[in-house]
């Protein structure tokens, strides 16, 4: 086992199974990348749903330092709000194969997960990064060899560090913005709870008027109003996410 300064933490759930709208890619696709993720010889905190862990049963089973909470698509943070949302038109340049409101309501998930993580925290680590599932399938090189890399790389204290592109701003709130990339990002407890109540917070904004939207635009107009909680880096949708860590 690899020494890590920090857990890992990701989720999956089967939007095949309920989204209204077709999912780009088969559920298999994920969990094929997924078992990638879930090879690594670090500590990490894994939700997924039951059904979901009887597919990957032989993966996690060779997993030892994966510790797994089950869970389920009404467990999400802003399923309450999924109503109002599926209510509201998709954003401008939303791609209706992939852009659903199911989507935007599971990408808005991660602080959560990362925030039940830093409470479980059966790995006892301060520092807990967000990887999405599947980010192998981004990567031309290894994912084990790029984690790796990123071990005793410190986060500034009070400060959620995430990836981004230099990008111009947006022309609509709603628009997708990748100012940050959302794969990725890492703090510890407290700097995760403050983003998770801030993103609340501009959710329900967009929301009362009439807006959904992808989590990254939603951090986006997180860093807008607050000016001491990102600790941003250059990267792109690629290796350098993790690389450049």
């Amino acid at each position: 086992m690899l020494k890590m300064s920090f857990t890992l933490v990701t989720g999956f759930i089967d939007r095949t199974r309920y989204d209204p709208g077709a999912p780009k890619r088969p559920v298999e696709f994920y969990l094929e990348h997924g078992k990638a993720l879930l090879a690594l010889p670090v500590p990490k905190v894994v939700f997924m749903e039951e059904h979901i862990q009887e597919l990957l049963k032989d993966a996690l089973d060779a997993a030892p330092t994966t510790h797994v909470v089950t869970t389920t698509k009404e467990a999400m943070e802003y399923w309450p709000l999924r109503p109002h949302m599926l209510a509201c038109p998709l954003p401008p340049g939303a791609n209706p194969e992939k852009d659903t409101h199911d989507y935007f309501i599971l990408m808005l998930n991660k602080l959560q997960w990362c925030c039940q993580a830093a409470e479980l925290n059966p790995w006892s680590t301060e520092t807990f990064v967000w990887m999405d599932f599947g980010i192998n399938y981004i990567l031309k090189g290894s994912l084990s060899d790029a984690v790796r890399g990123m071990q005793g790389r410190p986060v500034p204290t009070g400060r959620v560090r995430l990836p981004g592109c230099p990008v111009p701003p947006p022309h609509h709130p709603a628009q997708l913005v990748w100012h940050f990339c959302g794969g990725l990002l890492a703090g510890t407890a407290g700097s995760l709870k403050r983003m998770r109540g801030l993103q609340s917070e501009i959710v329900q904004w967009l929301l009362d008027g009439g807006l959904v939207t992808w989590e990254v635009t939603v951090w986006y107009h997180v860093d807008c109003r607050v000016q001491d909680l990102f600790d941003w880096y250059s990267a792109d949708h690629n290796d350098t996410m993790l690389v450049n860590f």
